[in-house]
């Protein structure tokens, strides 16, 4: 009898473990599919806010570096090195989307990700993509004039945001103000005041982007 009962613990014992192991197998197939798995790419509306974040932090960040003088330390925007992604967003690790500086000779818009700040009178002051434009222009009139175009796109002063198809495709944008403190204002207050606007932040990426873990 004992040793028929110690027969049966020992079946019991080796059904436990190895059904243990099947599950915990399962289980590591499924981390490991979904470990593999490219992630979801993002939405229209998970891009505008990311466009709406990235414009407002470089905005503010341009405020605070314009000299006395009224003008900014660099003509140049965004990051060297970034990689330039055709017709794809770039989705940063902060919440945001990564802006190259764009070097290319010839302009197009439609893979393009790019910043741009520009005067009230519609002129360049600063570039991340000087081939469409360029630093002290109105924008190139290439592609029928569309760089032109979109800065024209948003309002004075309050900027704004949206998602738009262009004859160059459907873009993701956002439009806001540098605004520079007044002697015993707060840097970046709002609304901005009469001689305290110094430009527009235009931000303008492509439509689609893929997801992060």
């Amino acid at each position: 009898m004992e040793r028929r009962w110690g027969l049966q613990a020992k079946m019991t014992a080796t059904y436990v473990a190895v059904t243990a192991g099947a599950v915990l197998l399962t289980e590591l197939v499924i981390f490991g599919a979904a470990a593999l798995s490219p992630p979801a790419p993002l939405t229209a509306q998970d891009l505008l806010t990311r466009a709406q974040e990235t414009a407002q932090g470089l905005a503010a960040k341009l405020a605070v570096t314009i000299e006395k003088a009224g003008r900014l330390p660099s003509t140049t925007l965004g990051v060297p090195g970034t990689p330039v992604t055709t017709g794809q967003a770039q989705p940063d690790s902060s919440g945001g989307l990564a802006v190259p500086q764009t070097s290319a000779p010839e302009c197009d818009l439609a893979p393009a990700s790019f910043a741009v700040v520009v005067s009230r009178t519609g002129k360049v002051l600063a570039s991340s993509y000087p081939a469409c434009y360029p630093v002290g222009s109105l924008g190139s009139t290439a592609q029928a004039g569309a760089p032109r175009k979109v800065l024209l796109s948003f309002g004075w002063p309050a900027g704004g945001s949206g998602r738009t198809s262009l004859p160059t495709g459907n873009v993701v944008w956002a439009a806001k103000p540098v605004v520079v403190a007044a002697p015993g204002q707060a840097k970046g207050a709002q609304p901005p005041g009469p001689g305290k606007l110094f430009g527009m932040l235009y931000l303008e990426v492509p439509a689609s982007a893929p997801g992060r873990r």
